[in-house]
């Protein structure tokens, strides 16, 4: 369960510092949990710290109390995203940051649909984000981008895979093990039509094998979702 009492900050968390929350954040302070003088609540920065901090008269800032560090995770793992309606980017969101997902990266694909993300939509995003960073635990804020195409991709240096929908491709477990382990780690999802014959050459030419996630068929939205979990379980 989310704790509710933890709270985002872009403050960076010092000792004996105090902190402000954005309007949201300090809605849900004051109005939800009431909060009162005193009170010791968490905090995060999104970058690793994790505070433990009281609430000041005013309630509206924080006195930081205590403050503990997590390294960032030196096997990252990332999904790279063709473009899809946002109901479904936010679902790709919200549970691949439960799983330890570091950045999604997304593309407008060949077969993508049709989407244009607007503003309103992007800080939705972000909300989606911080919420499930509270849920899960995650004290590193991940990463959501724009990318132009695939050939716009950069980070040959990690392990590469993508969806292979053929029904002879690998099983993504096979060749997982067999692969000398990098640091870090990329899926790659089409959309729905799977990833063109143009898309796949690209693929491939930026050293990413494809793989097959499941013996089923696996809608856009499930399989990055599939993929964290696995990789999250591996490592």
């Amino acid at each position: 369960m989310m704790p509710h009492d933890r709270f985002f900050t872009e403050n960076d968390l010092a000792e004996g510092s105090l902190v402000s929350l954005a309007d949201e954040e300090l809605h849900h302070l004051t109005r939800v949990m009431r909060a009162k003088c005193g009170d010791l609540v968490e905090c995060f920065n999104g970058k690793g710290k994790l505070a433990k901090a009281q609430v000041q008269k005013n309630l509206k800032e924080l006195l930081v109390e205590h403050v503990s560090f997590q390294a960032p995770p030196l096997n990252p793992l990332e999904i790279c995203q063709a473009l899809v309606r946002p109901a479904k980017l936010e679902l790709i969101l919200e549970k691949g940051v439960e799983l330890g997902m570091s950045r999604l990266s997304v593309f407008r694909g060949d077969g993508s649909e049709k989407v244009n993300i607007s503003e309103n939509q992007k800080k939705r995003f972000q909300k989606i984000i911080v919420n499930a960073c509270k849920q899960s635990g995650q004290l590193w804020l991940p990463k959501l981008e724009e990318i132009k195409s695939l050939e716009a991709f950069q980070g040959s240096e990690k392990r590469l895979f993508f969806g292979d929908t053929a029904s002879d491709a690998l099983r993504f477990e096979d060749v997982w093990k067999k692969q000398v382990p990098k640091k870090g780690a990329v899926f790659f999802v089409g959309p729905e039509k799977g990833f063109s014959s143009r898309e796949e050459k690209v693929l491939s030419d930026l050293g990413a094998t494809g793989v097959k996630l499941s013996e089923l068929i696996l809608r856009t939205e499930t399989a990055p979702i599939a993929a964290m979990s696995l990789m999250g379980h591996w490592g």
